[in-house]
């Protein structure tokens, strides 16, 4: 099985056509009809059915995508690894994190492994959850750090650190703020700045109360860029208890909103395949002595 038939077939599968792909990939039609047939020869069992919708996976084409994914993964790794080495740096951990990490922690961590001298390279993904515990899965990632309140997976290690608390938050000269008590109607008596996952993580909260969709009037990558907005409008945002103290700073402050608007776990993921990294290991002992307070 070689790895640029294993491309010739994930370039079919992307483009669910023989046709399209043969384009994409630069090759003649028939040259990859005849690499993928050679493959499906090898493992005896086809791997694409093709019907009036276009070139359809079978079940065996969807199972060979998942790794050859993965080998594609390996392989973009392994030439990274060999350029960061050819740089100065031993190692090199790819890692996935949430607003709030890529902001706080992880350049707090690149620090102290220098300080440490450990010559480890860091690569960092921000996104939520969702996304990077697909990457997580198909190779691309090393290590999840932030949100971990996802299911259970068989293939992934998840290690608890600490449960985080978002708050009602707005600046310092919104009508809410000068109220002894903020009752929950008034969560849709204003519009929201929010980040990707905050309405995902609210939602529950809203449902449980019965109350209408939120009004999001802007939504921004990062945690800097949430309280930027909430300083400059009256707009209302959920902020994690410990940059509180970041917040207030640009004059923003907590809400006499009674409670949390919610929580979740909040630690590091990685494939059971990584438990003898050193370098994954070592990233992640130092995120463990980080407090949130």
């Amino acid at each position: 099985m070689e790895f640029r038939t294993l491309n010739y077939f994930l370039g079919v599968l992307e483009n669910r056509s023989y046709t399209a792909a043969a384009e994409a990939l630069h090759i003649t039609q028939p040259a990859l009809t005849k690499a993928v047939q050679r493959l499906e020869a090898e493992l005896e069992v086809e791997l694409f059915d093709r019907d009036s919708r276009g070139t359809e996976p079978t079940k065996y084409g969807e199972l060979l995508a998942v790794h050859a994914r993965r080998l594609n993964e390996e392989h973009k790794h392994a030439k990274l690894e060999i350029e960061n080495l050819k740089n100065g740096f031993n190692e090199s951990v790819r890692v996935g994190a949430g607003p709030v990490w890529s902001s706080r922690m992880l350049p707090q961590a690149t620090k102290r492994l220098r300080e440490e001298g450990k010559n480890i390279k860091i690569t960092l993904t921000s996104d939520t959850s969702s996304p990077l515990t697909k990457r997580l899965l198909d190779g691309s990632l090393d290590l999840i750090c932030g949100d971990i309140d996802f299911p259970v997976h068989p293939d992934i290690c998840k290690e608890h650190i600490q449960s985080v608390e978002y708050v009602l938050c707005g600046r310092r000269e919104h009508p809410l703020s000068r109220k002894s008590q903020v009752e929950y109607q008034a969560l849709t008596d204003y519009s929201w700045a929010v980040l990707p996952n905050t309405l995902e993580k609210l939602q529950p909260l809203f449902d449980s109360l019965e109350f209408p969709k939120l009004d999001i009037a802007i939504e921004v990558a990062s945690v800097d860029e949430l309280i930027v907005a909430a300083s400059t409008e009256d707009y209302l945002v959920a902020l994690p208890e410990s940059l509180l103290g970041k917040a207030e700073v640009a004059g923003v402050v907590r809400l006499p909103l009674k409670g949390a608007l919610y929580k979740f776990s909040v630690g590091v993921a990685y494939m059971k395949e990584a438990q003898a990294s050193s370098s994954i290991a070592s990233v992640i002992s130092i995120i463990k002595t980080f407090s949130w307070d």
